[in-house]
């Protein structure tokens, strides 16, 4: 008795895309020779579509990584803001700003 398997009809089925009457024909003697009904198949969910993908977490907020003396916020990525800039002009260094 040969082993029966989703993927080896899926196969077969794609092999043979352009004969639909012969793979059903084919897929009819499978399941004749493995016993197998519709119902059966149908409640091992055969024909049940797949689950969606989960969906992806959502992403975190920028970690704040310096803080100026006003309140104002920089996370490290993109433009750095002028009241730090003015600052950085003046003589001081960007990890005097640092948030630990």
């Amino acid at each position: 008795m040969r082993s029966f398997s989703v993927a080896r009809l899926l196969f077969w089925r794609a092999k043979h895309s352009g004969s639909g009457a012969a793979a059903i024909r084919w897929i009819q003697a499978e399941m004749a020779d493995y016993g197998l009904t519709m119902e059966e198949l149908t409640a091992t969910g055969c024909f049940d579509p797949p689950p969606a993908p989960p969906s992806p977490p959502p992403a975190a907020a920028p970690e704040v990584c310096y803080r100026n003396a006003a309140g104002q916020r920089w996370d490290g990525t993109g433009e750095v803001p002028d009241g730090l800039q003015r600052a950085v002009n003046a003589g001081q260094t960007v990890e005097f700003y640092q948030v630990y």
